[in-house]
C-alpha cells in the first residue's frame, strides 16, 4: 500500500512535536529579554535562559477497535527549561536559590502554562491526527557548575520536563 492510500494510519507525533515547539516559542519571544528555544539539546551555554525539547519517547501501538483497524498512538515528549548564570555560586552566596527561582518561572511561564492551557482538542492547534490526551510528566529540577567554553564555569538551573500524549489513530 502506498502512504496516503486507504489503510494508512498517520502519526500524530511530527504534528504535535512541531506544534508544541511553536507554542513554547511564541511565549519565549514575549518574555523580556526573549528566551531562546530549541528543538534540540544544547552541550554548552552562553548566560542566558534556554527551553530545550530534547526527546520523543516512542510512539508505541495499542488495539483501539479491531472493526476498522484503530489504534492508540502513545508517546512523551521531554525537554529542559534551563538558567545559566555566568556568575559563580562560590563567589554569591544568593546565587543558586535566585537560579533554582528563575530556572522554575521559565519552566512554569514558557512551558506549564502554554501546554495546559492548550491541552484541548485540537492539541495546540493541530490539524490531522491530534491526542485526546496531555498529561504532565514528573519534572526534576538539578543545578550545578555550567560549561563555558569545555570547562566548568557560572551556575546552571536544569528543569527536566516532559509530557505524555496519546491519540486514536483511524486508518484513512
Amino acid at each position: 500500500m502506498v502512504p496516503g492510500e486507504s489503510g494508512t494510519l498517520v502519526s500524530s507525533v511530527p504534528g504535535v512535536f512541531t506544534a508544541l515547539l511553536n507554542l513554547i516559542r511564541t511565549v519565549a519571544e514575549e518574555q523580556s529579554p526573549s528566551i531562546a528555544v530549541f528543538p534540540f539539546e544544547l552541550g554548552q551555554y552562553e548566560p542566558a535562559s534556554y527551553v530545550m525539547l530534547s526527546e520523543i519517547k516512542g510512539p508505541r501501538y495499542e488495539w483501539e477497535s479491531i472493526g476498522n483497524y484503530a489504534q492508540r498512538e502513545i508517546y512523551d515528549i521531554t525537554g529542559k527549561a534551563t538558567v545559566f548564570s555566568g556568575d559563580s555560586a562560590a563567589t554569591n552566596a544568593t546565587l543558586a536559590v535566585t537560579v533554582l527561582e528563575e530556572t522554575f518561572a521559565l519552566f512554569q511561564t514558557c512551558v506549564m502554562t502554554p501546554v495546559i492551557t492548550n491541552r484541548d482538542m485540537p492539541t495546540f492547534g493541530t490539524a490531522g491526527p491530534t491526542p485526546f490526551l496531555v498529561l504532565p510528566l514528573e519534572s526534576a529540577y538539578t543545578a550545578g557548575p555550567g560549561n563555558i567554553g569545555g570547562g566548568q564555569g557560572g551556575w546552571c538551573g536544569v528543569i527536566e520536563w516532559g509530557f505524555h500524549f496519546e491519540a486514536v489513530l483511524t486508518p484513512s
